[in-house]
């Protein structure tokens, strides 16, 4: 596996760029050297593609799962909101639109509340500030993945595809206009579930159950409502998934009808 060494100037930000909790950065750069091994899960999912990699930290290499999210807006509006844009588009502008987004960037409202990359990062932040990351398999922070990475990448699902894919397939992956196509994919690095615990596709095995219902009355009394449990979204009896989540305080808790 071959890697390239990306190095920054940058001091990277906690995201999102919205009022509330945050995910900071998992390195001091946003950037890290990264080897793809494997994509976990089926593949079919719309907004993200997850793969096994090994990332250098301090000249070690530690196994994760990373998280990378496509980029359409089409594929990232959360569910509540969706309805709410197109079937109330009145209550939309008069409740959501005057409220907040006066005070807010378009780009970052959108990112902030009705991306799945920003309701996971509310999600983990608000996890994180108390203390509870018990309630779901942990996130560590965010990376940036540049565009020479992202060749990289295309070239392990060419390895694991058996035939070459062209650059231009990086635009389907993502979802992206051209014109988008050097900038970084945003990407989560979360803990990764060991093969022989990682139960995905069953949900909450029995004995599993209780405390699954446990944790989500927990996660309510946080102000995170995770909406999509369904159950390709558990390993191993935890929850691995706040792309659909909505973290208290959002539009969505005060708009919809």
């Amino acid at each position: 596996n071959q890697t390239t060494t990306i190095t920054s100037v940058c001091d990277p930000e906690s995201l999102p760029r919205v009022p509330g909790p945050k995910l900071g950065p998992f390195t001091s750069t946003a950037l890290a050297d990264i080897k793809f091994l494997s994509e976990l899960g089926d593949g079919d999912n719309k907004d993200s593609h997850v793969w096994k990699v090994q990332i250098n930290i301090d000249n070690e290499w530690e196994m994760y799962a990373l998280k990378m999210v496509s980029t359409p807006l089409a594929a990232c509006l959360v569910n509540p909101l969706n309805h709410l844009v197109y079937y109330h588009p009145n209550l939309y502008r008069d409740k959501v639109q005057a409220k907040y987004m006066h005070t807010l960037p378009r780009c970052n409202f959108r990112e902030g509340y009705l991306s799945p990359f920003g309701c996971e990062c509310r999600a983990y932040g608000r996890l994180k500030e108390h203390g509870r990351e018990d309630l779901a398999h942990k996130a560590h922070g965010y990376l940036l993945i540049p565009y020479q990475q992202q060749l990289e990448l295309l070239r392990a699902y060419s390895a694991a595809a058996g035939y070459e894919f062209a650059p231009s397939h990086l635009d389907q992956l993502w979802g992206r206009p051209e014109k988008d196509r050097l900038l970084p994919v945003k990407a989560i690095v979360k803990e990764l579930v060991p093969a022989e615990s990682a139960t995905c596709g069953i949900g909450p095995r029995a004995s599993q159950a209780r405390k699954a219902w446990e944790d989500l009355e927990a996660l309510h009394r946080l102000g995170i409502f995770v909406l999509d449990i369904q159950y390709w979204n558990y390993l191993d009896g935890k929850l691995i998934d706040f792309s659909r989540a909505l973290t208290s305080y959002h539009p969505c808790l005060d708009s919809c009808p």
